[in-house]
């Protein structure tokens, strides 16, 4: 009897299955897949009578020990105790303070708009430099036992809003307090860049910072979406401050200094051009090398594209996207670069690519909050992450992380998984985490966002093995 159904995909013309179990794909022909698409988790492979061609592929399944769990984790709970543990062991990778819940800009999809149902909305709350300062004491106290077994943890503190250029002064306090207690520590900060100016950008670059900024490509793109308070368009002023950024980045690389890089993060919905945003990119391939991070607009919990859901925007977005992604296969093949689109086409792939483990991943999506990254916002409350909704706190400041509450978090979400995923064929693939799970308060399973997530891990095993069958080295090996 089988475990788990088959996961199918296309190349081309050509049929693939991926076993989530071992991690292996195999090539199918089409009277291989006709066979593997009518099993199901009652299939008795020692009691078919098949075709000799067939009885060749199930010795393979039966001698790869394809479609069975290896171990299951219906039993499985992170106790308050053993997450304690491994979050002193492990550190705090990365602490995220939310320094403001204000910006200058009123960006449409922006998460602190009225179209997320769970999410803060914008206000006039500012965290102060007492409570900067004990979740610095906290960071550094709880990474102070961590040391000890994670020699190499090093210390990372970003700053995040709202806009955290609003609140410049105490970016500069917070800076200045952790450098008397570490020399090492990096700094990041996540801006829409319209309040950068030289004196912010040298501070910055002379204090170890990685600097995100949005932008989101050609101006008719960026400022459709991307508006100040007043509903005009940000992007000559943002453009400018990115080309100032530049100039200083190089000036003090000309010199022998090392300030580290910047980064573009880029956004898109149903209705942006995305053959417009790659020709902006190619016209200014000094920001090309910049760009990280490519994301659709959220979709859950949202209305935001109750306007942009009619199927003639969604078809032409993807002819979009299959002739860009056709133009980057021939840029491989050519070893030509392109890093809008293989950073696009990696957003689109990484799922299967950087996810297929071979034993059974019991987390699937979560991670452990407070070890990962910890987040504080303005009032001192810590949370998973930056993402999630202000319903699910797990401490403060003055407290400390509570690990009873992270741990009941945890098993919650497995509870969830090992209910609802059991006989998923994805599932050690699959990233739905905490923020995927979200309302008001309880983590709860969203059905048609499942589907969504299988729909688009086909896509993306198909894209990527497109890819490795494309390198004429690989043709051979890949299987």
């Amino acid at each position: 009897m089988l475990d788990i159904k088959p996961f199918l995909f296309k190349v081309n013309d050509v049929h693939y299955l991926y076993d989530d179990c071992t991690g292996i794909v195999l090539p199918l022909n089409n009277n291989e897949y006709n066979f593997i698409e009518s099993l199901d988790e009652k299939s008795d492979l020692d009691k078919m009578q098949v075709e000799e061609e067939l009885c060749v592929l199930i010795k393979k399944i039966k001698k790869y020990g394809l479609f069975v769990r290896r171990k299951e984790h219906n039993d499985l709970q992170y106790s308050e105790a053993g997450v304690k543990d491994y979050i002193c062991k492990e550190g705090i990778k990365h602490m995220c303070l939310i320094l403001t819940d204000d910006c200058n800009f009123r960006c449409k999809y922006c998460i602190f708009s009225d179209h997320y149902k769970f999410s803060k909305h914008y206000s006039d709350r500012k965290m102060s430099f007492d409570v900067a300062k004990k979740a610095v004491d906290y960071y550094f106290d709880m990474n102070s036992v961590s040391w000890t077994y994670n020699p190499y943890l090093q210390p990372s503190i970003g700053f995040y809003g709202g806009e955290p250029l609003l609140c410049w002064d105490m970016i500069v306090g917070v800076v200045e307090y952790v450098k008397e207690k570490a020399k090492d520590c990096v700094f990041s900060i996540t801006t829409n860049g319209y309040l950068l100016d030289k004196e912010k950008i040298l501070y910055m670059l002379n204090n170890r910072f990685s600097i995100s900024i949005s932008l989101d490509g050609s101006q008719g793109e960026h400022d459709r979406n991307r508006v100040d308070r007043a509903g005009k368009g940000t992007f000559q002023k943002v453009y400018s401050n990115i080309k100032l950024l530049e100039n200083e980045t190089r000036r003090m690389k000309q010199q022998g200094e090392e300030p580290l890089p910047y980064n573009i993060l880029i956004t898109y919905d149903n209705l942006t051009k995305l053959d417009e945003v790659d020709g902006f990119f190619r016209e200014n391939p000094w920001l090309q090398d910049r760009i990280v991070n490519i994301n659709k607009v959220n979709a859950q919990n949202t209305d935001y594209y109750d306007t942009q859901s009619d199927n003639s925007m969604i078809v032409s977005r993807r002819s979009q996207l299959d002739n860009l992604f056709e133009e980057h296969l021939i840029n491989i093949k050519d070893a030509k670069e392109n890093k809008f689109l293989e950073t696009l086409f990696n957003g689109f792939t990484s799922n299967c690519a950087n996810r297929v483990c071979y034993h059974e991943n019991e987390l699937r999506g979560i991670c452990i909050p407070g070890s990962h990254k910890l987040a504080v916002d303005v009032i001192g409350n810590f949370h998973i992450c930056e993402k999630i909704n202000p319903n699910y706190s797990i401490g403060d400041v003055w407290g400390g992380l509570d690990f009873k509450k992270i741990a009941e978090y945890i098993s919650d979400v497995l509870l969830i998984f090992n209910e609802k995923c059991k006989s998923c064929n994805i599932r050690n693939v699959c990233n739905m985490c905490y923020v995927n799970l979200e309302g008001d308060g309880k983590f709860t399973f969203n059905d048609s966002l499942c589907a969504e997530v299988k729909d688009s891990m086909a896509a993306s095993f198909g894209l990527y093995y497109s890819i490795l069958l494309n390198k004429k080295e690989d043709r051979e090996s890949v299987f």
